[in-house]
């Protein structure tokens, strides 16, 4: 059974219709990740309305899946992609004296926007799972 991790969010009320793009991150403690679950992710929806990707399954580390979905009508857009800094998917993070970490840090890009000045609010959402 797959343990929900978090998730990230971002989202433009009616009005707003600029394109938005951001980094989102989440730390993901090392017990929540089953050593050797292998799990790998499967293909998934990482954009709509229109919008593209660079984001593969591939990328995506195993053992953590994610799910993604967003606002694609009236004119809105969305994906999720590679970070847009330079920092790396996932990272070792909060390491103890003999240098084992004890949680990770996950880091996606979120965009979204709106080509219709009349469209109601818009959203992008990537839910994270441990298998």
């Amino acid at each position: 059974m797959a343990k929900k991790l978090g998730e990230f969010w971002m989202g433009m009320n009616a009005g707003d219709h600029t394109n938005q793009k951001q980094d989102q991150s989440m730390t993901i403690a090392i017990a929540d990740l089953k050593p050797g679950a292998g799990h790998v992710q499967g293909s998934f929806s990482n954009s709509g309305g229109g919008d593209t990707s660079n984001l593969s399954a591939g990328d995506i580390p195993d053992g953590i899946f994610i799910e993604c979905d967003g606002s694609d009508s009236n004119g809105w857009g969305w994906s999720v992609v590679k970070p847009w800094g330079r920092t790396p998917i996932l990272a070792a993070t909060d390491f103890d004296s003999n240098y084992i970490p004890h949680s990770l840090q996950f880091t996606l890009g979120l965009y979204l926007h709106c080509d219709n000045p009349l469209a109601g609010g818009g959203n992008v959402r990537v839910q994270v799972f441990a298998a």
